[in-house]
């Protein structure tokens, strides 16, 4: 794929003819590390999204996180439901090098609460995960697998954690439900909670090798999670971490894969960590641009999958220049099916992006 040039916005020295060199504010500019200005030379990343929200959309109404308030009231989703038979992360990885990206970032867990992962976290019984699937390949240890692969055709990988919500838990918004829980579902406190997550960030984040970037979904609020990152993954770039951490990155403020113009590379540290920054912010925070390859932010897998509308590779073109092209990354999803393979047409447009 042809690249924009993807400057890094600083703010500049403004200076006056005989007088003395000035800045817009009196704090110092603030300077990129050298792993987010790494970061950003890769331009073009893959989200995977996929797992147990994948596998329940065949059987259950959507509602929080496709798992309850159908029409037949609330439902959770049996660790049966999941069964990825024809499981193939190669291919995962295959479409996501055929339109460019440098790195991957794959749901290890989201809101469903299912780990794709055999987690044994020590302060819970933790038995939502792929060790206690009934199936062989759902016994599969999917983040192992995805390291792989990246690993095989030259990705860098990064795993998406979601802190803020755990449907087996009863956990939304980082708090508990306050409603009568539904079969299956785990009753914790957040103490609990936050200690749970802990354990199993320590899991991912040391078992699997060193990660380019870690995916916080809406952020994060525990107050240790930044020494836990410098402890084991200081390389890492980190989507809406903590703010003292500084390898950070931001969301772009939608998900329709363009950034605002302009799109300024810092932000004020009392600022939301998402949208167009300042052109003299204290923070550098460069920003990454998502979107899918559905319309209608489809981002996993469901039963209507096919009527939903696919773009077309000129569209997704046009979502690279308008989010390299705005100095941002431009992370594209892939939606792999409940077998555990990517669709054949949307393939075919990743390939058609190749081709650009």
């Amino acid at each position: 794929m042809m690249k924009p040039n993807n400057t890094l916005l600083i703010p500049l020295l403004v200076c006056l003819s005989g007088l003395v060199c000035i800045t817009k504010s009196s704090i110092p500019t603030p300077i990129p590390t050298p792993i987010q200005v790494q970061w950003t030379d890769f331009e073009i990343g893959a989200m995977i999204s996929w797992g147990m929200e994948t596998s329940a959309s065949n059987v259950s109404d959507t509602g929080f996180c496709g798992f309850q308030t159908g029409n037949n009231g609330s439902w959770f989703a049996p660790i049966e439901t999941y069964d990825p038979e024809f499981l193939d992360t190669d291919q995962w990885i295959q479409n996501a090098v055929a339109f460019g990206a440098q790195y991957a970032v794959f749901t290890a867990k989201h809101c469903s609460g299912f780990a794709l992962w055999p987690t044994n976290p020590k302060s819970f019984n933790y038995t939502y995960s792929v060790a206690y699937s009934p199936s062989k390949m759902g016994q599969i240890d999917v983040v192992k697998s995805f390291i792989k692969s990246c690993q095989k055709y030259g990705v860098r990988p990064g795993i998406y954690y979601g802190v803020n919500n755990n449907f087996y838990l009863n956990i939304k918004d980082f708090a508990v439900v306050n409603t009568s829980y539904v079969a299956g579902q785990q009753n914790v406190s957040m103490q609990l909670y936050a200690n749970i997550v802990l354990e199993q960030l320590t899991e991912l984040w040391t078992n699997y090798g060193e990660l380019t970037e870690i995916w916080f979904d809406g952020g994060e609020t525990i107050p240790v999670m930044d020494n836990y990152i410098n402890k084991y993954q200081p390389k890492a770039i980190v989507f809406q971490g903590p703010q003292q951490y500084p390898n950070l990155i931001r969301w772009v403020g939608s998900e329709l894969g363009q950034a605002p113009y302009p799109c300024w590379s810092t932000i004020d540290s009392g600022e939301d960590k998402w949208g167009s920054g300042q052109d003299n912010g204290t923070l550098f925070m460069p920003a990454e641009t998502d979107c899918t390859i559905r319309s209608n932010d489809r981002w996993f897998w469901e039963d209507d999958y096919y009527q939903v509308g696919l773009k077309n590779s000129t569209e997704l073109y046009e979502n690279y220049e308008l989010s390299v092209g705005r100095n941002t990354n431009f992370l594209l999803n892939l939606s792999p099916d409940p077998y555990g393979m990517v669709e054949a047409e949307d393939s075919l447009i990743y390939k058609e992006l190749e081709d650009r």
